[in-house]
């Protein structure tokens, strides 16, 4: 592998079957067969239909970008057997003078030109109905054949009583269904979960010769007969939305089934529905929006990168406020690359030369290989594009901009380095956006163009009328007319135009989210400029003024007169670097404990779910272990702040406003966590809090607010330790206790400077939801051990434990390792919901004791053996001289992993007694020189070791 290449993670995609991630394996090797129910042609397609389409696309095109060959089929249903048939298709034919299937064939090609516009690439065969009933009939002749079918009066019925396994895609049991989901219940079946395979032909419609006489095809038959022919009965991946779980591709697994004998989909995903106000979007319901309706405003690509915003399988709320929000996202993009083709425009004869032997620099290479393997891990993650264009990406972003400033000020021999860099970084980042379908085909300037007219298309306006304003305003700022000026940039930004005004040159305008009438906006800054925007308190060094000096180390020496430690003990377990002038507002004694919307709702959250939350807490009992902090994460404010420049919560999902939801949580005797940033936006381009800390952190605290975790996107290139104080200093300001939890991503290494600023700080970049990411950052975080204590704690982000992505074992582990590191413990999954395997992990009284204990010494990897290292043994001191010892197998088999005496900190001739704190039972009561333990792949052992000198009623 060369030095830039980056190792590919495991594909784990989330099996409705089987209701876990799974890591994806192909039925044959390098190849993949993939089936997608696509639409029934009879209207133009909305953009529900569009979230299915874009969700399959995107993987179709990860799947190729990972080195496999897709056979993807995609059908058209233009042949229909759903009761409205008769009022969609045929009457609207009638009216037109149409045949239905000519207007069938007119909407399919309409949605082809939809699928163009978003950038779906085409499948390798998107077959009709119509063009299939000789398949169709003979599976129906095979399913009859072998008795799971019966002919009645020309229609022809599938006998659910013969398919054993009906209901195990959907749960739904076959007593509890309801017959005719979509079609009426006929009195001829033998049981009124039957359903059609095939029709009988009636006056006026459509019809197929068949053994049973003239008809047309049962809606399900359809998808199992093209699969089957252009696939195989036995394929890959079988997707489609989550409405045709059941009964459609219940009965297709169902009727498959009964006609081929190797049959079966080894992976069904399904995406999440679009939804209008919370209801799902639909034609029946008439509360949808035509893909043609909102291209006619929105670029399609906007359209595309809104659809991506939440992960495929969540529910996606429509708003426009998050359409516009997806087009200024987009736009920044696009515009940061064309100021990089502008910029590197004049160097093109330097750049024409000999450059094949000029290096990157190492940033830059830093900056590829974390761009390209972030964003595969996102996406190995089952498609995890909630966060998708931040982090790594955002930050190659800001390396372009902050580069682009340096051109003209440095020698022309570290520009061309400089320059080759910027060009292997913008190849970076078109990678990423070709892989998710986001790259044009047109130049960055003509794109940008393109953007711009959809922004006069919602405002009503033409250019000519912009850039008269434009002259306008400019003529009322030479007579100093700067009420008049300012009234034209707000009547302007209030109709989606920001002006910007670039010293030295003429002032130019691009889109932006409209903003209301009687706001104040801010400069319309582009990103190079923003870029360059560094000035005010955020260069001020570090005050102090909130930090109370040096907080005391804990003590790690025997209470026993030396009987229990080895002289090695204060090496193994260093704290001297803990409390160095460690934040001191009387919070954080133990780790945070609570949870966090983010792993598991990301930006689908609202006041209900924190309500619900917070009862469930209450009622599982989990709020009584220590659980106390509710923590709302991002998209939780407006897209704006308001006239005043206040934070406002997003109208529609926080009508009630924070407030009173803090009133609600604080009734059920937990606390309110809150969210921003400290930078210009946030991770989803919501207001952040970079030169608005007073004014923001007043208004949490006049909330209520317990908790705030403040994170790292949209950062100006500014270094941590500038952006992160500001806030503190003005939380303590307030006078209210409020926990701050930095969210820097490990950058900078925090540990180093980050116990004056807040009570905890990320060592590391997010986790995600598989073993190999919550492996790599229990090492990661283990670096820093002698840094955390009482007061300030390192933070290798939240857990896991539920979301479905780890096995029960590497869960147990997650917690363990967690627990014993001193870590928060804030949970990441839905507690309405938990399963009993995820609720006994949480709630171990012993375990949580560990991470609680006022001892507060972080515990840390002691020695690591066999293969790769998988052999570990991990600990740390306790209070009451005990010491906390867990036996964690990282390898593929088990095995016996031993922890000595000398290995722990312990005198060789001390005796123990062990106890298991997930069997909750004592192993020995006199265990000496060493213990040891057979432990199973991917599993963790945890124990507490009590010396015989110490009286477990003094523990």
């Amino acid at each position: 592998m060369s030095e830039m290449e980056v190792e590919k993670p495991e594909l784990t995609l989330y099996n409705t079957m089987t209701q876990l991630k799974e890591v994806f394996k192909p039925i044959n090797p390098g190849k993949i067969g993939m089936y997608v129910c696509g639409i029934t042609a009879y209207d133009y397609s909305h953009i529900g239909h569009a979230r299915a389409a874009v969700s399959f696309d995107l993987l179709y095109r990860y799947l190729r970008h990972l080195g496999y060959e897709v056979n993807y089929i995609r059908n058209f249903t233009d042949v229909d057997d759903k009761v409205w048939y008769l009022f969609c298709v045929i009457e609207k034919a009638k009216k037109c003078g149409e045949k239905p299937l000519d207007l069938s064939n007119r909407f399919c090609e309409e949605y082809l030109l939809d699928m163009t516009a978003l950038q779906c690439l085409l499948p390798t065969r998107q077959p009709r109905v119509s063009d299939h009933m000789e398949h169709i009939i003979k599976m129906i002749e095979k399913i009859i054949e072998n008795g799971c079918g019966y002919a009645v009066g020309g229609d022809v019925f599938f006998s659910v009583d013969k398919s054993p396994s009906y209901g195990q895609l959907s749960g739904q049991r076959l007593d509890h269904t309801q017959a005719g989901k979509r079609v009426a219940v006929d009195s001829r079946k033998r049981n009124p979960a039957d359903f059609a395979l095939w029709k009988a032909a009636k006056s006026g419609e459509p019809s197929w010769e068949s053994p049973w006489g003239p008809g047309r095809p049962g809606w399900h038959i359809e998808c199992s007969a093209m699969s089957a022919h252009y696939l195989s009965p036995r394929f890959d991946i079988h997707g489609g939305g989550a409405d045709l779980k059941f009964p459609h591709h219940e009965n297709e697994i169902a009727q498959t089934c009964a006609a081929c004998e190797d049959s079966g989909v080894n992976y069904w995903l399904h995406n999440g529905h679009v939804t209008n106000n919370n209801v799902k979007m639909g034609k029946s319901l008439d509360n949808f929006f035509t893909i043609r309706e909102i291209t006619a405003k929105y670029h399609p690509l906007a359209l595309r990168h809104f659809l991506m915003s939440a992960q495929y399988r969540s529910p996606l709320n429509y708003s426009v406020s998050l359409l516009e929000s997806s087009s200024d996202a987009l736009y920044c993009v696009y515009q940061t690359l064309e100021d990089l083709v502008k910029s590197l425009s004049p160097y093109r004869e330097e750049m024409s030369g000999d450059v094949g032997k000029t290096q990157q620099t190492a940033e830059a290479k830093e900056m590829i290989k974390k761009v390209k393997s972030e964003f595969e891990t996102k996406m190995s993650n089952d498609l995890n594009t909630a966060h998708i264009l931040t982090g790594a990406f955002q930050d190659a972003l800001t390396f372009i901009n902050v580069s682009i400033s340096k051109l003209k000020k440095i020698q022309k021999k570290q520009r061309m380095s400089l320059i080759v860099s910027l060009v292997e970084v913008e190849k970076a980042v078109r990678e990423v956006l070709d892989v998710l379908g986001l790259l044009t085909t047109l130049s960055y300037n003509d794109f940008l163009k393109e953007m711009k007219q959809k922004a006069l298309t919602r405002a009503g306006m033409g250019e000519g009328e912009v850039m008269r304003r434009i002259e306008e305003r400019k003529l009322a700022r030479k007579n100093k007319d700067f009420k008049r000026s300012d009234q034209i940039r707000e009547l302007l930004a209030a109709k989606g135009i920001a002006l910007e005004d670039i010293p030295g040159k003429d002032t130019v305008w691009r889109p932006c989210t409209p903003l209301s009438s009687n706001s104040k906006p801010k400069s319309g800054l582009g990103m190079t400029a923003l870029a360059l925007a560094i000035g005010g308190h955020v260069e001020e060094e570090i005050s102090g003024e909130s930090i109370s000096g040096r907080v005391k180390a804990p003590l790690l020496q025997s209470n026993t007169g030396g009987l229990v430690f080895s002289k090695s003990f204060n090496s193994i377990y260093d704290t001297s670097m803990y409390g160095r002038l460690q934040l001191n507002n009387g919070l954080a004694r133990t780790p945070q404990m609570g949870w966090n919307s983010w792993n598991f709702f990301a930006c689908n959250i609202n006041e209900t779910v924190i309500k619900e939350t917070a009862d469930a807490l209450v009622s599982s009992g989990l709020a009584d272990l220590g659980y106390i902090h509710v923590n709302i994460d991002d998209c939780w404010s407006n897209l704006l702040r308001d006239s005043k420049g206040q934070l406002v919560p997003h109208p529609e999902t926080f009508p009630s406003g924070i407030k009173l939801l803090a009133d609600y949580v604080h009734s059920k005797g937990l606390k309110l966590g809150i969210y921003s940033d400290a930078g210009v936006f946030t991770c989803q381009v919501r207001p952040g809090s970079l030169f608005h800390e007073v004014d923001d952190a007043d208004i949490f605290a006049s909330w209520g607010v317990d908790y705030l975790k403040y994170d790292n996107c949209f950062n100006l290139g500014i270094k941590p330790i500038k952006r992160y104080p500001p806030m503190r200093d003005a939380l303590n300001a307030t006078g209210r206790s409020i926990f701050y939890s930095l969210c820097e991503w490990g950058v900078d290494d925090p540990a180093l400077w980050a116990k004056e600023v807040g009570n905890s700080w990320r060592t590391t970049d997010d986790i995600n939801d598989t073993w190999a990411s919550m492996t790599t950052i229990a090492d990661l975080n283990n670096k820093w051990a002698a840094y955390a204590g009482p007061g300030g704690w390192n933070d290798p982000d939240m857990l896991e434990i539920g979301n479905g992505g780890m096995t029960y074992e590497e869960y147990r582990g997650h917690f363990s390792i967690w627990a014993l590191m001193k870590a928060p413990l804030l949970i990441g999954c839905d507690v309405r919901n938990m399963t009993a395997e995820t609720f006994e992990i949480l709630s171990n009284k012993e375990v949580i004791a560990v991470n609680q204990d006022p001892l507060g010494v972080q515990g840390r990897k002691i020695q690591a053996n066999g293969e790769d290292d998988c052999q570990q043994v991990w600990s740390g001191p306790l209070s009451g001289d005990r010491m906390v010892v867990a036996l964690w197998n990282r390898c593929s088999e088990p095995a016996t992993i031993t922890a000595s005496w000398d290995m722990i900190g312990l005198e060789s001739t001390i005796s123990v007694s062990v106890r298991d704190l997930w069997q909750h039972k004592d192993v020995t009561e006199n265990a000496s020189g060493s213990f040891e333990a057979q432990v199973d792949a991917h599993d963790c052992h945890m124990y507490v070791l009590t010396p015989q000198t110490v009286s477990h009623s003094d523990v």
